[in-house]
């Protein structure tokens, strides 16, 4: 028994040996294959971020070479808004897509340089920037849906622009035609460019001998270009509804004023080309401010002394 016991107690402790061998041999083998896949993720791992790197790159480069293009259409538009008088709504849409608010001021300024109206949509040839309150509001209803985002998120999201359909929230805008036919005024004002001839330094006229004050332009406000919060309580208040009736009375009155004082200088109100020199004396003497629609004549008292050496005072 004790031999039997003892053999198997060697068995058993050869067993051992073996089992232990064997575990360490499949110990390493499988260290070592881990070893190397390791080896083999960390290698394509630092592949792929050397490839992610490579198109990243690219990737910056396009869309630098996309902002590019944007910019430069963007500035395109701004010039086509400069000198086109009129453009169609889609039109208008397509080019707000790339245009920043300083960029629509830009087009606006220029517009107005180009004696067009602010409001792209509008066909009105003037010499303010906005011909009215009408234009005035519809550019700063469209002015305040301009993006502020970058071009290129922009083309990815399109945006839809409203425009003023009603204007029935705001007084619709008084255009004054110009009369046909040589005016009272375009007489006077030929007289006045006849006397400027003969004094080139006169400063209160330009090379074309109009006048560079349109301070009494009723369209004047709106060169300031100021987009307020009572914008529209503003200009209600700087553009009231006018009275037709009364304005033709004050015409009628200021035209028959007007004649009286010519008799009295002596000069025919039917000929006045005869006397183009007394005329334009008259002129500069009441500082009256002539422009293609109206004659304004400030009400003063000034002294006219005559020929005869007498002196007549007269109040206007």
């Amino acid at each position: 028994m004790l031999y039997i016991g003892g053999g198997l107690l060697e068995f058993h402790k050869r067993y051992k040996l073996v089992f232990e061998v064997t575990t360490d041999i499949i110990s390493s083998q499988l260290y070592n294959q881990l070893q190397f896949k390791t080896q083999q993720q960390i290698m394509i791992s630092s592949q792929n971020k050397i490839l992610h790197h490579g198109a990243a790159d690219e990737r910056q480069k396009k869309n630098e070479m996309m902002k590019k293009e944007l910019e430069t259409k963007a500035g395109t538009f701004v010039l086509f808004l400069s000198v086109n008088q009129h453009v169609t709504e889609d039109e208008l849409s397509t080019m707000l897509q790339l245009l920043f608010v300083h960029q629509y001021d830009d087009a606006i300024r220029e517009r107005a340089n180009s004696a067009f109206c602010g409001y792209p949509l509008c066909p009105a040839k003037l010499i303010v920037k906005f011909c009215g309150n009408q234009c005035f509001l519809s550019s700063k209803h469209l002015r305040k849906q301009i993006s502020a985002d970058p071009l290129i998120d922009r083309i990815m999201n399109v945006r839809k622009f409203d425009y003023l359909r009603n204007q029935s929230n705001f007084e619709k805008s008084e255009i004054i035609q110009k009369p046909p036919g040589d005016s009272l005024a375009d007489k006077i004002k030929k007289m006045s460019l006849r006397e400027h001839d003969d004094h080139n330094g006169d400063d209160d006229y330009d090379n074309d001998g109009y006048r560079n004050n349109y301070s009494m332009n009723r369209c004047d406000d709106y060169n300031g270009f100021d987009y307020d919060d009572d914008d529209e309580d503003k200009l209600k208040k700087i553009l009231p509804k006018r009275n037709p009736e009364l304005k033709k009375k004050t015409e009628t009155r200021r035209t028959v004023m007007l004649q009286s004082l010519f008799e009295i200088l002596g000069v025919a109100t039917n000929d006045l080309s005869a006397s183009s020199s007394s005329a334009s004396n008259f002129v500069n003497m009441f500082d009256i401010n002539i422009d293609s629609n109206n004659i304004i004549v400030p009400t003063i008292t000034t002294t006219i002394e005559r020929s005869d050496g007498r002196r007549n005072c007269y109040s206007i």
